[in-house]
């Protein structure tokens, strides 16, 4: 609780006034009072940086329920976007017109406010927080196995393939690091070649194609930087030697992409680095609190 309070200011968050925290679940958000939510994560989230940085998708969802017009503005792109479509069409019989239009119709009214609020928390989680979230999501996605490609009507998260395109796309949008960095095109590569022995349908092309994903991320940002325009925005590039040595300067974005770096690239001194940086980050929290 004390170290989301602290950092809640450089995410943008301003309207917070206090958050509660439960450890005894898989990350989750209850966001219906944005002033006051309630953040869930596993027990062992307090002793451990791996897999952190799936609260910044939590956090993405109260952003999400606190802004409105996010999701107006969202939901307002994917009609347009299947209207113009619907007009696109060339000649066909009147029969192949009415099914054709209806697969536009299902496909639009696939992007419900749920999972348009998945996807923005997504884009809102790395635009913040950079490769550690991206990581996060892959490593989520891959974990859980299935067909990535897979759109389950009855799930308010998009397809695996999707969210995993719209972190990718985030880091590239807007200069943010992307495929410059080499821990990111590497962790692209392994994903490419996963995603590889299963095929694309036509069902979630329609649906969670680039072209959408491509929307949704542009649109989203937007919303980011017209609403929380003091909001931090994950740019930095670092390396091993850098991530190697933590400082009390350091944010928690940059410790959780140092804490990726170690875990990658040198596992085995990763248990000792990590007691390090809960050190740093008990100080932090400790000056801010005072």
């Amino acid at each position: 609780r004390s170290l989301l309070l602290s950092n809640v200011g450089r995410w943008g968050l301003s309207w917070i006034k206090d958050i509660l925290v439960r450890l005894d679940g898989s990350h989750a958000t209850f966001p219906v009072f944005t002033e006051i939510p309630i953040i869930f994560a596993p027990p062992q989230q307090a002793a451990t940086l791996l897999d952190m940085a799936s609260i910044y998708h939590e956090i993405g969802h109260n952003v999400f329920q606190h802004f409105k017009e996010i999701g107006d503005e969202l939901s307002k792109a994917i009609s347009e976007y299947f209207s113009r479509l619907k007009k696109e069409v060339g000649p066909m019989s009147p029969m192949k017109q009415a099914e054709y239009e209806k697969n536009i119709e299902d496909a639009a009214n696939y992007w419900a406010i749920e999972r348009l609020s998945e996807i923005f928390s997504d884009i809102y989680a790395t635009y913040i927080c950079g490769p550690a979230y991206y990581f996060s999501c892959v490593d989520m996605a891959m974990k859980m196995g299935g067909n990535p490609f897979d759109v389950n009507m009855a799930d308010v998260h998009p397809p695996a393939s999707a969210r995993v395109n719209a972190c990718y796309k985030t880091l590239l949008s807007e200069h943010q690091i992307g495929d410059t960095t080499t821990l990111v095109q590497n962790m692209q590569n392994i994903w490419n070649n996963y995603i590889n022995t299963y095929q694309r349908t036509s069902h979630f092309e329609l649906r969670c194609g680039d072209t959408i994903i491509d929307l949704l991320v542009k649109k989203s940002i937007q919303e980011i930087q017209h609403l929380l325009p003091n909001a931090y925005h994950y740019l930095e590039k670092i390396n091993l030697l850098q991530s190697k040595m933590i400082t009390s300067s350091d944010s928690l974005e940059i410790i959780l992409n140092k804490a990726l770096e170690i875990f990658l690239k040198e596992p085995q001194y990763y248990p000792e680095w990590e007691k390090s940086a809960f050190r740093v980050l008990h100080v932090q929290n400790d000056e801010r609190t005072r």
